[in-house]
């Protein structure tokens, strides 16, 4: 074989090599750090919540269309839910119909999956990251998926969880795109569904950053028949619930004092 062949032939053979390292390096990689990157554009400076404080374990992180979810296996429930909310798609979002339903997630393990039987009657089935701030019918479907769902008691996902979903969307809409994340209070000990595994939060908590006005905040909503919520910084939040939304922000970001709109009055409740 002529010099020129045979050095052909082993660059081609080095490429390959080099080619099937890389996707062997790229398979070794946790599940949840390939996710996260692909779905940086939802965080606050690409940056993903983290976790403060004690959490259900076997945490999967999803990636969807319109926001990012980890799952603790082991409650059944996202821990949290983020995602980058435009004027463009809170306007839209509402208007937008959706083709599916309540399903289980099939990127998550058997044994993690949370089903939309598993609900016990009293308990709604409450969006983290909600369906009206979704403007594709795919990427609205994709916020049906159970990886984002937590049971909710009606008076709350109804009520005041509502009001504020709708105040959120509003505030997109006048500045032009705020980050948010989702997320569930979960602690040992808590009631379960009547099968035992899907836990019921305590309360669930939303928060904001609307960089083009330079507010933020929090609120904290218990989960019961009189929900009751509060505001908080994003420091505070992450001491109460062990979850940091946006570790991009400086500490006196953080422990700034709220800076929230006022829920809207629910469509659902009165």
């Amino acid at each position: 074989m002529p010099a020129d062949a045979r050095q052909a032939n082993l660059l081609g053979r080095h490429s390959r090599m080099l080619r099937l390292i890389l996707a062997l390096a790229c398979l070794a990689l946790p599940a949840s750090v390939a996710e996260a990157r692909d779905c940086s554009h939802l965080f606050l400076g690409g940056q993903p919540p983290s976790l403060t404080g004690p959490q259900p374990g076997e945490h999967t992180t999803l990636c969807f269309l319109a926001y990012a979810a980890l799952v603790s296996g082991e409650a059944r429930d996202p821990l949290w839910s983020a995602e980058h909310l435009t004027a463009h798609h809170a306007r839209r979002g509402p208007k937008t119909r959706r083709a599916g339903s309540f399903h289980p997630e099939q990127k998550l393990p058997l044994a993690a999956r949370a089903y939309p039987r598993d609900y016990a009657r009293g308990w709604d089935r409450g969006h983290m990251t909600p369906a009206g701030d979704v403007s594709s019918r795919r990427a609205k479907d994709q916020t049906f998926s159970m990886a984002n769902i937590v049971p909710q008691a009606p008076a709350l996902n109804r009520g005041v969880w509502e009001g504020i979903e709708s105040a959120v969307r509003h505030l997109a809409e006048r500045d032009g795109a705020v980050f948010i994340v989702t997320g569930p209070v979960l602690r040992r000990g808590d009631a379960r569904m009547p099968e035992g595994h899907i836990w019921i939060p305590r309360a669930t908590w939303k928060a904001i950053d609307d960089p083009r006005a330079g507010r933020r905040g929090a609120w904290i909503c218990a989960n019961t028949a009189f929900p009751d919520c509060r505001t908080v910084s994003i420091a505070e939040l992450s001491r109460i619930v062990g979850v940091n939304p946006f570790p991009a922000l400086s500490p006196s970001e953080a422990a700034a004092r709220p800076d929230l709109p006022m829920p809207e009055p629910s469509r659902y409740w009165h």
